[in-house]
């Protein structure tokens, strides 16, 4: 995966040999390590994100110490114990609906890159129902898989109405 637009964040750039060890080690794809492949620099938050949840003035603080010890953190922990200290962000789709159900992004926000950057349409996201697959590309219900779904097309169902 490419970032999509160029990011105001500055790069953490990891050693390659050491991510390519932890890589085969685990048998994962780099970006489920939440590490691009084309400057193995670690994806630290959606570029989408960043003017709603990165401070102004930029702070090297909050860059440091919420963002990039976090990530390194979540990485070693993965290494060490195979599995995840707590569930990481999703790429493509799944990470949008991710955070918007994490109300990091306002309703219009979401509208915005599901229309622009994802296959999904939002004509898709209003007709969900309780037997629709779930449009993170999991093939599982969305009752069973992202079930808090059903309630946001409800909810934009219901403004739309307005």
């Amino acid at each position: 995966m490419e970032r999509q637009q160029p990011s105001l964040l500055p790069k953490c750039i990891l050693d390659k040999e050491q991510v390519d060890s932890i890589q085969q080690k685990l048998g994962i794809p780099l970006l489920d390590l939440h590490i691009y492949k084309n400057d193995y620099s670690l994806c630290v938050l959606l570029d989408e994100l960043e003017a709603s949840l990165v401070p102004s003035p930029f702070s090297f603080r909050y860059f440091f110490h919420d963002l990039i010890e976090e990530q390194l953190y979540w990485l070693g922990y993965f290494e060490k114990n195979g599995e995840e200290p707590w569930s990481g962000y999703s790429h493509g789709p799944k990470a949008y609906i991710e955070a918007f159900l994490d109300r990091k992004m306002d309703r219009f926000q979401f509208q915005k890159i599901i229309e622009t950057r994802s296959k999904l349409k939002w004509k898709d996201v209003i007709a969900l129902n309780r037997n629709s697959r779930c449009l993170c590309g999991s093939g599982d219900l969305v009752r069973n898989c992202h079930g808090e779904l059903l309630a946001i097309a409800g909810e934009v169902r219901r403004l739309s109405k307005r």
